[in-house]
């Protein structure tokens, strides 16, 4: 009778520690989902906003760098045309020649300007390309590292499942060793 009840409480015992490591293993499987669902997804999302961002701030850039163009072209255009009507004019109009030389310089130098400004812009918008390439190389980084996360945790939860499988068995052989003894015991009496 002594041995059936060490038997017993030891079965009991194993179950309680069987049990507390389910609890455990549970625990840890929730914290491995709230820091998979939180860390990394928040630091994708940033990326992702100051990406749009930059795409945004980049389009505008592209706009300017339109705009300007077309300032820059037309200004071009004008002074060719300036410079045309001066050489075909220029035996007729002597006097006014002066003043459509002094306007050419102007609209030399306001083409010099837009220059100026077209090469700053262009300049700008290779560095938001370079900026904007930096950041799809880091979300796809990030990208990497959060399917390789999800890949090791996926694995860690298999493990824990097959981990969890064998102590069930551990669990139902003992059971049933104990329904064993106890039937061996009451027909040997």
């Amino acid at each position: 009778m002594a041995s059936i009840t060490a038997e017993m409480l030891v079965h009991k015992q194993l179950q309680d520690v069987l049990l507390t490591q389910r609890q455990v293993l549970q625990s840890w499987k929730e914290q491995m989902r709230i820091d998979q669902d939180t860390v990394s997804k928040l630091e994708y999302d940033e990326l992702v906003e100051q990406l749009k961002e930059e795409r945004r701030q980049h389009e505008e850039t592209k706009a300017r760098l339109a705009s300007e163009s077309d300032k820059l072209q037309f200004a071009l255009g004008e002074i060719e045309v300036l410079s045309t009507q001066l050489e075909r004019e220029k035996a007729n109009f002597e006097q006014s020649f002066g003043q459509l030389k002094e306007k050419s310089v102007k609209d030399n130098a306001k083409a010099s300007q837009l220059k100026t400004r077209f090469s700053a812009i262009e300049t700008e918008k290779q560095k938001q390309d370079d900026l904007l390439s930096l950041k799809e190389s880091k979300i796809r980084d990030l990208k990497q590292r959060l399917a390789k996360q999800k890949d090791n945790h996926r694995q860690q939860v298999q493990e824990l499942n097959v981990q969890l499988q064998q102590e069930a068995y551990i669990v139902r052989t003992l059971s049933a060793k104990g329904s064993y003894r106890r039937g061996y015991s009451q027909s040997g009496k």
